[in-house]
């Protein structure tokens, strides 16, 4: 089950690694050594090549968890994965999450939402990074500053209107306090701080202020959230007032050049997309991947946390391979503080749990999310259901003429269809 926590899982980069449906033995442990190759050749150092690895550590962990009861002798299967030894495997590059980490025979595993073992050995963990947004109200007040990915120059104001650089700076995604005095020196502006008569220079700073204003299609006392793709700036409103404010990062191309690019276009220059969203839906995870699949096998980035999607595919989301918040990356991450920008939009139900006992579940299909309805034109999200859950249907897909008596069918998606008074059945596979 996701822990109550900024981050609902532990996670870890993939060298690549099979997904064991059971713990092997010795003689499939050397067939593995033999496909992956042997571990101690493993790089045990190195700086991060990719924005992925920006956090990934070379500790090997070790195992701190029981092996639960529903893992022996073999775990549940989940729909589309294989029914020998290995499940799947997860490429290198790919990210893993995993709630437990358990023994078998010396060696450490680790237990995946999808309920597979993964050895740790071949999966190299993340720390968590420091950073986090911060509340406003009380001691910090509009207006505010961050500074982004380099250290900035801390400046005082000379006698006759200069500015001179102290020799020292503030570190990167650092929180400033600024009085709201602007002063122009050869033509750059500069923000005073709270700091003791210190200064900074405009360029250098993501600058956040006060409201005098709301957008068109926020009424009074509404939560909404702006976020800034030129600056990198995520803020939180109830109303003009601000109550919580963090860096996200907009697309690796920056802001779209123009409202008329097709979604399409959009991901192809890693734009984000500008204009007014309502939030469509939100999970507190979901497996990203470029493959349009329900179960993906060349790239995933597994359990993206609090994923809030405003146009698909385009979603403000946790990011917990990188800390590199205010820089382009991709659309729309931020810190592991993204649990507090999911509060304006509705409470979601209750998830699967990740260990379902023996035998049937049951439930009413409205409890669950990624349920859908149908209608002639779209499919409107109605309820809660992990995706990869496996679901058992009471009724026909009615593409094959079943009856159904209320006249109205959910689309539970990749699966297939369920009439709306209906219940599901989720098996002992369920995720």
């Amino acid at each position: 089950r996701p822990r109550d926590h900024v981050l609902p899982y532990r996670y870890g980069y993939s060298t690549g690694a099979p997904m064991y449906g059971r713990f092997p033995s010795d003689k499939e442990r050397e067939r593995e050594a033999r496909e992956f190759g042997r571990v101690e050749n493993l790089p045990r150092s190195g700086k991060a090549k990719t924005t992925y690895e920006e956090l990934t550590t070379y500790d090997l962990l070790s195992a701190t968890d029981p092996v639960p009861a529903f893992a022996e002798p073999e775990l549940p299967r989940l729909r589309g994965y294989g029914a020998g030894l290995t499940r799947k495997t997860i490429p290198a590059g790919s990210l893993l999450s995993f709630s437990r980490a358990v023994e078998s025979e010396g060696r450490t595993y680790l237990l995946s939402p999808d309920l597979t073992l993964v050895p740790a050995d071949r999966i190299r963990p993340f720390r968590q990074t420091t950073f986090h947004g911060v509340a406003i109200g009380g001691e910090v007040e509009l207006p505010i500053g961050w500074t982004r990915s380099a250290p900035r120059a801390k400046y005082r104001k000379l006698g006759d209107g200069g500015m001179e650089v102290t020799g020292d700076t503030w570190p990167p995604r650092t929180m400033l306090r600024l009085t709201g005095g602007v002063h122009v020196h050869k033509g750059q502006p500069y923000h005073e701080t709270r700091e003791g008569g210190l200064w900074v220079r405009g360029a250098d700073v993501s600058v956040v202020e006060s409201k005098a204003s709301l957008p068109s299609t926020v009424r009074e006392g509404e939560k909404w959230i702006e976020f800034s793709a030129s600056k990198g700036t995520f803020t939180l409103y109830v109303g003009k007032d601000a109550v919580y404010s963090t860096l996200g990062s907009p697309g690796r191309g920056g802001g779209a050049p123009t409202s008329k690019m097709s979604v399409e276009d959009l991901v192809q220059g890693s734009y984000t997309p500008l204009g007014t969203y309502r939030v469509t839906f939100k999970t507190r995870s979901t497996t990203m991947t470029p493959e349009s699949v329900p179960n993906p096998q060349k790239h995933w980035i597994q359990d993206v946390p609090y994923t809030q999607y405003f146009i698909r595919p385009f979603a403000i989301h946790t990011a917990y391979w990188h800390e590199d918040f205010g820089a382009p990356k991709q659309v729309v991450p931020t810190a592991p503080d993204a649990q507090a920008p999911k509060e304006p939009s509705p409470e979601l139900p209750t998830p699967v749990a990740e260990e379902p006992p023996p035998g049937p579940r049951l439930g009413s299909v409205s409890h669950y999310t990624w349920v859908y309805k149908n209608t002639s034109r779209k499919q409107q999200p109605i309820g809660y259901v992990r995706p990869g859950t496996s679901v058992a249907l009471e009724s026909e897909d009615p593409r094959s003429g079943s009856d159904c008596q209320s006249g109205r069918w959910l689309a539970i998606k990749p699966t297939g269809f369920v009439c709306e008074d209906a219940t599901v059945t989720l098996d002992v596979q369920s995720a």
